[in-house]
């Protein structure tokens, strides 16, 4: 069975095109509730774009970190996206689940805590109490086939995009200007250059914080067949930073990569329309230096 594509949607006219495009499922950032997003849709707004995506699953982004106060807040989308037929929120923080739960919509949770879920047993864990995962962008092709045959369940990988690799709550980016003494108009949008590195990292900025994303664009286009061998359920594949048209290609190409094969010819067009951007296969045959090990099965 192939896996499920969810794509990334920042305007509303995307919708109609995702569609047109045969994507399986939308994730829709949302104001308050989105950690990262560069743009956002209004709560008000959910039902029209729930109807507008029609036969395309709907999933939101809920990724903040939520504090005490807001509570009521997030028992409010619950209800609305459950009220809805929304097929999943996406959480970070671990109260979007106890909420969840006490209003009896597990199934709504889809936990996705960026650097966590490494191993089976945290899937397991995790994949017994909600919807569905999402594993940690830092593992291998290896580990990520392992996770999957260990579980049947709802696993999601970060399939084409460029990935967020750290976050702060801190106002990095302000304090910076402070420092230097710099009064001109702040962007939510930088790209920062570091003295070992040849490529800007993005930096995006919000009231929640500051956040760094890859040098690379993570493409899987080789390993497409390997994932779907091992049944893994769903890929991500994301515009943040890459322009819409990227990921409506990619899209494609992973799509008939299913039916035709993989073709480096194509594969390598594809890279060449897009030559600004630095295409990698990120971790995938590269381990991280600090990770969980599995325990003994």
């Amino acid at each position: 069975m192939n896996m499920k594509y969810i794509v990334e949607i920042y305007e509303r006219n995307e919708i109609e095109i995702a569609k047109a495009h045969k994507a399986d499922g939308i994730v829709l950032p949302l104001s308050f509730y989105s950690a990262h997003a560069q743009k956002c849709f209004k709560l008000e707004e959910l039902a029209e774009l729930v109807n507008e995506a029609g036969d395309m699953e709907v999933y939101i982004d809920g990724t903040r970190m939520y504090v005490d106060e807001d509570m009521n807040k997030l028992r409010e989308l619950i209800e609305l996206a459950s009220s809805l037929h929304v097929k999943g929120i996406y959480f970070a923080d671990m109260s979007g689940y106890q909420m969840c739960h006490e209003l009896g919509h597990d199934e709504l949770c889809y936990y996705q805590p960026d650097t966590m879920v490494v191993n089976s047993y945290d899937a397991a864990f995790f994949l017994q109490r909600m919807g569905g995962i999402c594993l940690a962008k830092e593992l291998t092709l290896d580990e990520i086939i392992k996770i999957s045959e260990y579980n049947k369940g709802n696993v999601e990988v970060f399939l084409h995009g460029c990935p967020l690799m750290s976050m702060s709550k801190r106002p990095l980016i302000e304090n910076y200007f402070d420092e230097i003494k710099y009064t001109g108009e702040l962007k939510d949008l930088y790209y920062l250059k570091e003295e070992k590195r040849p490529e800007p990292f993005p930096v995006l900025r919000n009231e929640q914080g500051t956040f760094f994303f890859g040098t690379y664009i993570q493409e899987s286009f080789k390993e497409l067949s390997k994932l779907n061998e091992v049944n893994t359920k769903q890929g991500r594949i994301s515009h943040m930073i890459t322009s819409f048209d990227e990921m409506m290609d990619a899209l494609d190409m992973y799509k008939d990569i299913e039916i035709n094969g993989y073709d480096e010819d194509k594969v390598q067009s594809f890279k060449n329309k897009y030559s600004t951007y630095n295409y990698s296969t990120g971790f995938y045959y590269q381990k991280t230096s600090v990770k969980k090990e599995y325990g003994n099965e």
